[in-house]
């Protein structure tokens, strides 16, 4: 019997185990109705009851997490804001179209398909032999009544499940999908997409997006500070300044998404922080990464907080296979045309003053919910270091804060 950890313990003696929440034990023995004898890794010891569940237990709460987030994607309000979306739209459709000398002909996988739209482009301007649109949502019924007003079901074969169970008749050269979320990763069904790419890319394939670039930036944000928190110190002539410390547990515990950040509240240079190639990134990976960073103010001002945004690029095709493909690039960015991603802002409890030259260091944590699996903390750990005459720096201020996204 398999029981899965439901949080971190810490043996007290050598009798016991330690052990962190989402791993899983072999139970040998339950000795009491309190304690089991278990073996973890090759060491066997005891383990209290109550910080463990049974596989089917856990098993079945993740069935209800993927059975809300496929509830949402099975009706069209999602698929139309997508839809009319156009520049990730037009993005998709211009990749594969400049990239039709490498499409013809080839047989293509597009994982989460929703309406259908990539799959369409594929066939149409992509020219491929056949698609196979997978969509694990209900969605999927509706995508195959498209796909046959539009002709092209002779191509394009809808399959509804999840790409994890689902079985294609053959491997695929090509694999596309549009999985980027919030910050770039949240929902993880780029989890997803490397399955399939595991599973029925051939040797050699191709996986579109073939980059994506996560961009932070420090700013100062003002206007949307002062909507959640300033705004307490006056209401109607009456102090509400006891709402500020709820205020900023409730508004800044997490990120502002849908945000429309304005390129002038930078304050440096924006820089990519997290880099993922398609094709190497490995499914572990996206459990836990960290990545440093380094910023020099560019003016004094007032620190409020990170926005960040994410572009993703269609490149990889090899060499001589389509001169006309240069590497569209989708760009979620401030100073592109507007998304539906539009920006993620990161606001600190309290701003804090920076002067030009000053340095921000410090990194940024990823680490992927144990429980609810398509979620997310962010935690930023940064210094503030300002130079002296001595040509040393000063640390001015020390931050670490955490943010989920959303659970």
């Amino acid at each position: 019997e398999v029981c899965v950890a439901i949080g971190d313990y810490t043996a007290n003696d050598k009798s016991q185990l330690s052990f962190e929440k989402g791993q899983k034990l072999v139970v040998l023995s339950k000795e009491t109705k309190d304690w089991w004898w278990v073996e973890l890794e090759g060491s066997c010891g005891y383990i209290p009851v109550s910080y463990v569940t049974s596989e089917e237990v856990h098993r079945r709460n993740l069935a209800w997490q993927d059975d809300e987030y496929f509830a949402d994607y099975g009706s069209l309000k999602i698929h139309l804001e997508m839809l009319k979306d156009k520049p990730r739209t037009e993005s998709y459709r211009m990749a594969i179209e400049q990239g039709a000398g490498y499409f013809k002909d080839k047989v293509v996988l597009d994982v989460g398909c929703g309406t259908g739209i990539l799959s369409l482009f594929c066939a149409r301007e992509g020219k491929a032999s056949k698609v196979y649109a997978v969509e694990a949502s209900e969605i999927a019924k509706l995508t195959e009544e498209i796909i046959k007003q539009n002709n092209l079901d002779d191509k394009i074969t809808v399959i509804q499940g999840k790409i994890e169970e689902v079985e294609l008749p053959e491997k695929v050269d090509i694999i596309v999908s549009e999985w980027m979320g919030t910050f770039l990763v949240f929902e993880f069904m780029l989890e997803s997409v490397l399955t399939a790419r595991d599973i029925w890319l051939k040797p050699n394939g191709l996986v579109w997006p073939s980059e994506a670039k996560l961009f932070l930036v420090p700013c100062c944000t003002k206007t949307a500070y002062d909507e959640v928190i300033h705004i307490w110190r006056d209401q109607y002539g009456f102090d509400y300044s006891p709402a500020i410390s709820k205020a900023k547990q409730e508004f800044l515990s997490r990120p502002i998404y849908n945000h429309v950040f304005n390129y002038e509240d930078c304050i440096s240079t924006p820089q990519p922080i997290i880099k993922l190639d398609t094709l190497k990134t490995a499914r572990h990976d996206l459990e836990h990464s960290a990545h440093g960073f380094e910023f020099v103010i560019e003016q004094d001002s007032m620190l409020y907080g990170f926005c960040s945004w994410f572009d993703v690029l269609f490149g990889n095709i090899p060499h001589g296979e389509d001169k006309r493909n240069s590497a569209v690039v989708l760009s979620t960015g401030p100073q592109c045309d507007l998304t539906h991603w539009k920006q993620d802002l990161f606001l600190l409890d309290m701003p804090l003053p920076v002067q030009e030259n000053d340095l921000i260091k410090g990194s940024i944590c990823l680490k992927r919910n144990p429980d609810f699996r398509r979620h997310l903390s962010v935690v930023f750990d940064f210094v503030i270091l300002h130079p002296t005459n001595h040509r040393d720096l000063e640390v001015m201020h020390s931050v670490e804060k955490k943010f989920v996204i959303w659970r």
